[in-house]
């Protein structure tokens, strides 16, 4: 009886298991892999000998349309670029490695990385280009035309002898980069969009915009001029212990920005200056040689604040400014409770103040 009973569980088992085995036969038709190729993990091409061969003018070249990233630092050769790129439609990420310029004397012009063709929908990005003998990043001196809709982000040029950025590009963004200690100057950008971008010890401008748009940027200890834009837009930037002055300014728009202790050496220069027809606004200028110094006509000036410059405004005639506010001698008192009266003298909402 146990014994029976013994060997009708163990069928019941044996069916139960059975059931859920699913069946035994292969499927019909060949067998296809279910793991990614090494193509599909990573689809881009890797800069090196092989896929990008050298030549005489560079260390690199990229001649075809596509995605190519760095595997490692990239060690400059004398008398040649870095890497070149000769095709347009190219996105190129350094991964985050050095393109260093190579060992010994600086001699000719030559570049981290060089555009050889008008680029079309370019990127390049994440990484640092240093110590080259031209631009860092160099996008111009490609007949007289502009380059498409480049985009430029997260790279740093450091101590090169020329433009860190020179982006001659056209309708184009440079985003999160930083130059240091360039010879000739910072960023270069024309027809350009430069968003958070920081510019430090360059030996002449910080960034320069011409037709376009610099925003939320940082410019110290720069030589000539934190900020220079022409036939643009500046807003929302800081600019602090730049040897000229803070922003130079022609047809622009001067929005919003901060600027401190620029041109305290030479004593001619300001926090903002401004030739002609630009509209300069709610800036807030402190201790430099002039806080907003106009030297051409047709400028439209209101809502700025300058507090303890040499000289608060120096203003030509054939301007147009709100009211100047002077409250330097004014002591305001202190508020306990829910109510005060104003301590700024005018309920003029385009008035400037000196404070």
């Amino acid at each position: 009886m146990r014994f029976r009973a013994f060997m009708l569980l163990v069928l019941v088992i044996l069916s139960q298991t059975l059931v859920l085995a699913g069946p035994l036969d292969p499927p019909t038709g060949p067998i296809s892999p279910t793991m990614k190729t090494l193509d599909q993990v990573e689809p881009r091409i890797p800069i090196g000998p092989d896929t990008t061969p050298g030549d005489a003018e560079c260390v690199y070249r990229i001649t075809q349309p596509g995605s190519y990233y760095l595997t490692e630092n990239l060690q400059g050769e004398l008398g040649k670029h870095g890497i070149v790129i000769a095709t347009p439609q190219v996105s190129l990420d350094l991964n985050g490695f050095v393109i260093a310029g190579p060992d010994g004397p600086r001699q000719g012009t030559h570049h981290g990385i060089r555009a050889a063709v008008l680029l079309k929908g370019a990127t390049i990005q994440n990484g640092q280009i240093r110590d080259w003998s031209g631009d860092g990043l160099s996008l111009r001196d490609i007949g007289q035309s502009l380059h498409e809709s480049v985009v430029v982000k997260d790279i740093h040029a450091i101590g090169n002898t020329e433009t860190g950025i020179n982006a001659f590009t056209d309708s184009s963004i440079i985003t999160r980069c930083s130059a240091t200690a360039n010879q000739n100057g910072g960023i270069f950008g024309w027809h350009a969009t430069v968003i958070e971008c920081v510019a430090d010890r360059n030996l002449e401008y910080g960034i320069y915009v011409l037709d376009g748009i610099a925003s939320k940027c940082f410019a110290s200890t720069n030589w000539v001029v934190g900020i220079q834009i022409i036939r643009g837009t500046v807003k929302d930037c800081v600019l602090i212990n730049n040897f000229g002055a803070g922003i130079e300014a022609g047809s622009s728009m001067v929005i919003e920005n901060v600027l401190f202790s620029n041109d305290t050496v030479d004593e001619d220069g300001a926090g903002i200056v401004a030739s002609v027809s630009c509209v300069i606004r709610d800036n807030l200028c402190g201790s430099n040689d002039f806080g907003i110094r106009v030297e051409g006509e047709d400028n439209f000036i209101t809502g700025n604040k300058c507090r303890e410059n040499g000289v608060n405004w120096f203003i030509v005639a054939g301007n147009f400014y709100g009211p100047i506010i002077d409250r330097t001698a004014v002591t305001p008192g202190g508020v306990f409770g829910n109510a005060a009266s104003g301590t700024l003298g005018t309920s003029d909402p385009n008035a400037n103040f000196s404070y």
